[in-house]
């Protein structure tokens, strides 16, 4: 059996040159197999009671550099770069942008927090129905709050920087696309890169078989190509929001009718209900904004038509 050198106190034993050591069937080995022998600064053995070495004693890191070691070799540390800059977070997937390592058991449990389903009930899972899509992006914009998600920024074909939740009427798959083959062509690994795979999980885990069927008829806008052969959770995103047709023309021309001439009928369905009635206008507003349509030049006919609308006591809309 090898493990990591320690010393009496149970704390980690370096050479000269700042290297950790090995212990192999009881002795101290460098990494060549050679077998040394540590002294504290006392003179004392650190280890075995071997006596038999010569030479000044070697001097041990501080305490705090010995401890942080063992932290990184017990899997304590999540982020595959020990020396990124570490910040106070809300959630622990935020403490740090270095990428994950899957291999300890806490980058493993961030990962697996980062891709299991956005439901607590599988039977709404989603179905690609236009009705349901904005509350979809509304789980996965909380999931990716969750855990440090960093990648719905996408520069449009003007360039400008659009964010895929909010602004994807704004936004074409191949926009998508170019975005996520150079996070995804990067080397090494970045945290993004990690991120696109995380979502497409995520997203693969929460929509109904019928939905990944769909899909999976349009799998050449969401896997990118050899030589990086990995699916793109972004272009997933964005492909879905096509085949939900949210940013369909005639969709849009629709919420915007329901703006104006349509909010009678709207105030008529929530029985009077002004509280109701507010929600759902809010609701038509933020399907507008998403499809790449600025509400703001219904404004003023959608004020005239609040002012014609009364309530369940006869009381006109403000």
């Amino acid at each position: 059996m090898v493990t990591y050198a320690l010393s009496n106190d149970g704390l980690p034993i370096y050479d000269a040159r700042d290297r950790t050591l090995i212990t192999a069937g009881g002795a101290i080995c460098d990494i060549g197999g050679h077998r040394i022998w540590h002294f504290d600064p006392r003179g004392e053995p650190l280890q075995g009671g071997e006596t038999d070495a010569t030479g000044p004693a070697i001097a041990q890191p501080p305490l705090v550099a010995r401890l942080q070691f063992l932290m990184s070799i017990s899997g304590a540390r999540p982020f595959a770069t020990a020396g990124g800059a570490i910040r106070l977070a809300v959630t622990p997937a935020r403490a740090s942008r270095d990428p994950i390592d899957c291999t300890t058991k806490t980058g493993s449990s961030l990962c697996d927090h980062a891709t299991k389903t956005l439901l607590t009930d599988n039977k709404d899972a989603f179905n690609l129905k236009s009705d349901g899509l904005m509350n979809f992006l509304d789980a996965i914009n909380r999931r990716g709050r969750e855990c440090g998600w960093e990648i719905f920024t996408i520069n449009n074909t003007a360039d400008d920087a659009k964010n895929l939740l909010t602004e994807h009427g704004d936004l074409t798959i191949q926009n998508a696309v170019d975005h996520a083959t150079v996070v995804l062509q990067a080397a090494p690994v970045t945290r993004s890169a990690q991120e696109e795979g995380q979502l497409f999980a995520c997203i693969n885990n929460s929509v109904t078989q019928g939905a990944i069927d769909v899909l999976n008829l349009r799998q050449d806008k969401f896997l990118v190509p050899a030589p990086v052969d990995e699916c793109s959770g972004t272009c997933f995103l964005r492909v879905i929001i096509a085949e939900a047709q949210v940013d369909n023309r005639a969709t849009t021309n629709l919420l915007l009718g329901q703006l104006t001439s349509g909010l009678p009928d709207v105030m008529a369905k929530k029985g009077g209900n002004v509280k109701s009635f507010n929600l759902q206008v809010l609701s038509i507003v933020r399907r507008v904004k998403r499809c790449g349509t600025d509400p703001g030049s219904v404004l003023p006919q959608l004020l005239r038509v609040c002012m014609s609308v009364d309530d369940n006591e006869g009381r006109k809309v403000r």
